[in-house]
Formats: structure tokens, C-alpha cells, sequence
């Protein structure tokens, strides 16, 4: 679940190009949005079951049984104050990200119960479309010894170690991975190759920082196309297709936002060849979603197939030297080394890439607490049924809502989507989910009103799973040089691509090399290392914040104004 933040004056710059002439000022928001307001979901108290809907959408059949883990956006907030919050300078900021760690019982790690390899198909349709075997490689076993230890083999740990690579072919560098390359949202999430940053907007505000904001925004750009060519230059069979997204509004308040929104990036400088407004008629040549009043459509996004792209890139990482060993939970790390129940890996430099996964790793509990959210996929659907909805192209499609929703067209002519950020009491992970799980047949309904043509499609999977929060909002790449210790994540469900820059900036930060990706405001961020707050009150904070966004959804469906609700929104999220 993501948030809408207020809508504010644009910055002072250039004013709006001729042409499109939006009204109102506005704030860059992150776009993706849940499509009809419901009650809360997902937000049960400890043990208790969660409540059913009315029931299920026409059409919708069970579902192939799939694991969750899925790391798509997820609800965004906690109760204000609590912890922390001093503004750092930036090298005492990346130290007070990486504490000491303390050892941890010898053992199981946490949620980590090591799956055997049979059981990947049933993690999301993505594992389940995955060609050849999903046999797990060899657990570190004993003691060994290498350049850069990297924890963590989705996105951000294997775009380090090819960058790391690239730019040192000599050294030796080892991934240590608690289940398998691409286990987690790399391997579930929407395939959304997107150059949306969650939680720039707080850099673009600010005018101290908005010239390396806009820097870090137009590198976000430049990385949906560098993911394109290494997959290219590589073979990597990912189905990327650049055909962008479409962020859709649905009611007039909707379209006012969505004005806004473009009237503050044309103030940023941006202009059509990155965000291109789009009238009722052009969104409805463009896409058939139901109801669609407008659109702004964003070119800097690839359609991909994600776990290819996470497998496939591991492929390629051992082919050129790195060291993979799977099935092997990190339960002690620190300066120099990483330790599992079997093996140790000793180190110049250890960097950590667990995003939603590293609250059983000491020190880390409450850096990115995990936030679930779920997915569905059709089955292939006839070429006749994809021209009625003006699906020629694989486009990324979600709205305005202000819980997240995300689709896209995939290669084999499915339409696979998620929504309905869920957050567990204390911080848990679910593995799977039931097929029978209420979510399931919300996100599926969500999907018929977004094309109600789809109400006699069968739906063959269903998935879920847990994503990385900070308490920030916002994503950050963070290096302590003096004890060599890295660490990135935080994309809060935009991690496709924000992942790949994050490699390649931790890449230049570990060999000590400068470049334009150093330069930007989310590198040893002040408060990077902020912890969250304790229950019950985090989960009483997520609980809030979800039912007042549901409340301001329905308003704005309704025709009324949501703009008191959105004050205590942003008041909660603070």
C-alpha cells in the first residue's frame, strides 16, 4: 500500500510548457493506486481470522496454490514521534545505519525455513513459468575468503555483484542467499521496470536538495534502459518490453490530482518525452480501463518477466566468477565476515541486501519492517478479448487510489495484478497464503473493475508476500568506508529498477570510485538507520492509516472532498 501525499504549490522553476495546460499546483507522488476503496483488510489483530467479502468476484475460479512472499507495495505508515529523527552528517548517518551486530542463536533463522527446491514452482506464476530445474545451489559450507560478501541474492545483491565485476573483473566476490536467487519480491513482484522512486518527492521539496533529487530522478530514467541493454547484451530472456505506464484517474477529484501532479514536474523540468498527459479519448485508444476520465503516461517503464531476470542474472553472475551459495541463512554478520549455521565467509567488505528479509539478522530488527501484499494472474487470454481492451501493447496500468494497484500485459498474453498492502502484528512474514485467503478474491474483483470484460476469465494463480518498509518512506544506499559495511533497500515496492541503480551505486561506493550516482540525496541519507517504532504501536499506527485512506478513497468516489482526511493521513505518516 503506498501513499498520496498532499498536494502542494510546485517548486519555484520553469513554468508549464505550452500545450497541456494543468490547473492547480501539485507534488510528484508515486502513481500507483488501489483501484475501489474497501474496508481495511489485512489488518487483524493477532490471531484473529480475517474477515470475508460479500464474495466472489463472476468469473473468478480458485486459484493455483502459490507461496507468498511477494515484496509489491505495501501500507505506508506508523504513529508519528517515537524514535529518533536528529539529522546526521552523511558519514555519521551511514554509521548509525550500520550497528555492530551482535551474534545470533545458533539455529533456525527466524521465518527461514529452507524450502526444498520442488516447492519454488508454488511461490508465485513467475516461479511457476521459469524454465529448466529450480534446483537449489550448494549451502556455504566450512570457512572461506573473498573480496565482498554480499547478503542476499534478489535485485540489489546481484546487480552489486555485477557491477562489482564489471568494473573489477579480478575480484572475488561470494553471494550468500537464505533460500534461493530471486526467492523473494525479485522473483514476485509486479514486473514493473519502473523509474518511480518511492519518497523522492520528500528530496524534490526541499530546495537544499532538489538539484541531486532531479539528478537521482533522471539517473532512475536512465536505469529502466541500462536494464534493457544488459538484458540484451546478456540473453537475458526477461519478455522486457519498454511500452511505459499509464497512472489512470477514475473520478474528477482523480483528474484534478493527476493535474497537479503534471503541473509539478513540468516545474521540475520534466517534460513530454518523460510524463505525456493523456485526454478521456486518447487513454480510451490507448487502454480500455473502465471509467478512465484521463491519464499521464510515463515512457521510462519496461513490462519484464521477474524472476527470469533474477535467475538469469544469477546464471550470468556465476559464469564470470561470483560465488553463489543458496540455502544458507546469514545468522551473524559484522565488519569483515558473515556467518551461517555451516560456514563463515570472511571479507574486506560486507554489504547487506535483504530488504523485507533482514529483521531475524541482529541489529536490523526494525530498520525495514515487511509489508505484504498480494497478486493474481489470468490465463492466457484470446487475441480478440485483448483488442476489445485496447491491449496491443504491454502496458503497466494502475490509478490514483491511495492504496497501490499495479497490472501489466505479460508475454503470453495473461494480465497478472496486485493490491491490498497487508501488515502483520510484530513484524511477520507469511510465507504462503491460502487459496481460499479473502485478499485473493478483493485483488480479483479490483481487477474487474479496472476491465469488467475479464469476468469470465479464469484465473490460475495467486500469490503474496512482504516488501520493505523504511521509517523514512524512503529508499536509501548507505556505506560506512571506515568499516567497510554497505547496505541498500527500502524501495517500498519499486525496486525493479531502483535495485539496479542501488548496485550500481554501492559498486562505485565499495571500490571507492566517484561518479554522478554518488551526488544524489538518497546515499548515507541523514536517519537512514531510523528504527521504527514498537508494537502494539506500529501495527496500531498501519491500522489507522489504512482505514483513513480507505475513508478518503470513498470520499472522492463519492464526489466529496477528502482533503481533512488526507491532513490526518500525512499527520499519522509524519
Amino acid at each position: 500500500m503506498a501513499v498520496r501525499r498532499p498536494l502542494r504549490a510546485a517548486p519555484a522553476g520553469p513554468a508549464v510548457p505550452a500545450g497541456r495546460e494543468p490547473t492547480g499546483g501539485g507534488r510528484h507522488a508515486h502513481v500507483r493506486g488501489d483501484h475501489q476503496p474497501h474496508r481495511p483488510p489485512g489488518t487483524e489483530r493477532p490471531g484473529a481470522p480475517p474477515a470475508r467479502p460479500a464474495g466472489s468476484p463472476p468469473g473468478a475460479r480458485p486459484a493455483h496454490r502459490c507461496r507468498a512472499g511477494a515484496r509489491r507495495p505495501g501500507d505506508r505508515g506508523a504513529l508519528r514521534n517515537g524514535v529518533g529523527g536528529a539529522r546526521l552528517p552523511r558519514r555519521a548517518a551511514a554509521a548509525a545505519a550500520l550497528r555492530p551486530a551482535a551474534a545470533a542463536p545458533a539455529g533456525p533463522a527466524g521465518p527461514y525455513a529452507v524450502s526444498a527446491a520442488a516447492d519454488h514452482r508454488e511461490l508465485s506464476f513467475w516461479h511457476d513459468s521459469l524454465p529448466g530445474a529450480l534446483e537449489a545451489r550448494p549451502a556455504l559450507q566450512g570457512e572461506t575468503r573473498c573480496d565482498v560478501v554480499i547478503v542476499g541474492a534478489g535485485y540489489t545483491g546481484l546487480w552489486t555483484a555485477w557491477y562489482l565485476k564489471l568494473l573489477e573483473p579480478a575480484l572475488a566476490v561470494t553471494l550468500v542467499e537464505a533460500e534461493t536467487a530471486g526467492f523473494g519480491a525479485s522473483g514476485r513482484n509486479g514486473g514493473w521496470c519502473s523509474a518511480w522512486l518511492s519518497g523522492i518527492e520528500h528530496w524534490l521539496d526541499d530546495p537544499a536538495q532538489r538539484e541531486g533529487a532531479i539528478r537521482l530522478q533522471r539517473l532512475m530514467f536512465q536505469t529502466v534502459g541500462d536494464v534493457g541493454a544488459v538484458a540484451a547484451g546478456q540473453a537475458l530472456d526477461c519478455h522486457y518490453e519498454r511500452s511505459g505506464a499509464l497512472q489512470v484517474a477514475v473520478n474528477p477529484a482523480q483528474v484534478e490530482r493527476l493535474d497537479q501532479e503534471l503541473r509539478y514536474v513540468r516545474a521540475l523540468g520534466f517534460d513530454d518525452a518523460d510524463y505525456r498527459w493523456l485526454d478521456r479519448q486518447e487513454i480510451a485508444e490507448t487502454l480500455g480501463v473502465a471509467g478512465a476520465l484521463a491519464a499521464i503516461h510515463l515512457p521510462h517503464c519496461a513490462a519484464i518477466h521477474p524472476a527470469r531476470l533474477a535467475r538469469g542474472l544469477a546464471e550470468r553472475l556465476e559464469r564470470i566468477g561470483v560465488a553463489i551459495h543458496e540455502q544458507s541463512p546469514v545468522l551473524e554478520w559484522g565488519p569483515g565476515m558473515a556467518r551461517t549455521a555451516r560456514g563463515r565467509v570472511l571479507a574486506d567488505s560486507v554489504v547487506l541486501a535483504t530488504e523485507g528479509y533482514g529483521a531475524t539478522l541482529a541489529g536490523l530488527e526494525r530498520r525495514l519492517i515487511p509489508v505484504h501484499s498480494m497478486m493474481v494472474a489470468t490465463e492466457p487470454l484470446p487475441d480478440e478479448l485483448l483488442e476489445q481492451l485496447h491491449f496491443g501493447r504491454r502496458y503497466c496500468f494502475g490509478n490514483l487510489d491511495r492504496i497501490v494497484t499495479y497490472g501489466q500485459r505479460t508475454a503470453d498474453q495473461r494480465i497478472t495484478f496486485g493490491c491490498r498492502g497487508r501488515y502483520f502484528y510484530g513484524s511477520r512474514t507469511r510465507r504462503r497464503f491460502d487459496d481460499a485467503d479473502p485478499e485473493f478474491a478483493l485483488v480479483r474483483s479490483t481487477l474487474l473493475r479496472f476491465f469488467p470484460a475479464l469476468r469470465d476469465v479464469r484465473f490460475t494463480h495467486a500469490w503474496g508476500g512482504a516488501l520493505g518498509v523504511s521509517r523514512s518512506l524512503r529508499p536509501a544506499v548507505c556505506f560506512d568506508a571506515r568499516r567497510r559495511l554497505g547496505w541498500a533497500g527500502g524501495y517500498f515496492g519499486n525496486g525493479v529498477a531502483a535495485a539496479h541503480l542501488a548496485g550500481q551505486t554501492l559498486a562505485d561506493l565499495v571500490l571507492g570510485r566517484d561518479s554522478e550516482r554518488l551526488h544524489t540525496p538518497w546515499v548515507n541519507p541523514p536517519g537512514a538507520g531510523r528504527a521504527w517504532e514498537p508494537e502494539p504501536l506500529r501495527w496500531l499506527g498501519f491500522r489507522a492509516a489504512r482505514a483513513l485512506m480507505e475513508r478518503a478513497d470513498r470520499a472522492e468516489y463519492d464526489g466529496r472532498s477528502a482533503a481533512r482526511l488526507q491532513k490526518l493521513i500525512d499527520g499519522l505518516l509524519g
